[in-house]
């Protein structure tokens, strides 16, 4: 964040954000602080404009929040966008989705090759 006040990008990315801001519920106190802090800083806590891009990984929301000089980007990354707390998918929170789905055989060829580029092995592998 200090970067992004700096007037430079900053990227948060939160890997498995459902775990971090699952559904609120009354029984479950700390986690509906947890939420409810997060949406806070989305809505312009932190004192960032809006800045959103497309998130990346798995079926992913991603957004950013508002004021100040600098850019934040804050990327979600889950698996599970339904078990995320509804409030934090409104519009400009984290809002914009990107479903990543699994690789086809030939996508899985195509990465495997990727990876053993450049590494010695036996013909025909």
């Amino acid at each position: 964040a200090r970067d992004a006040s700096a007037g430079r990008v900053a990227v948060v990315f939160l890997d498995e954000v459902d775990a971090l801001c699952p559904r609120r519920d009354a029984s479950r106190q700390l986690e509906s602080r947890v939420v409810a802090q997060l949406l806070t800083l989305l809505d312009g806590g932190a004192a960032l404009p809006s800045a959103s891009a497309p998130a990346s990984g798995k079926a992913a929301p991603g957004g950013g929040n508002s004021g100040g000089s600098g850019h934040l980007v804050v990327v979600g990354a889950t698996n599970r966008p339904n078990a995320l707390d509804p409030a934090l998918r409104r519009p400009g929170r984290l809002d914009r989705e990107v479903a990543v789905g699994v690789p086809d055989a030939a996508q899985r060829t195509a990465i495997l090759r990727l990876h053993l580029a450049g590494l010695q092995l036996e013909p025909g592998l």
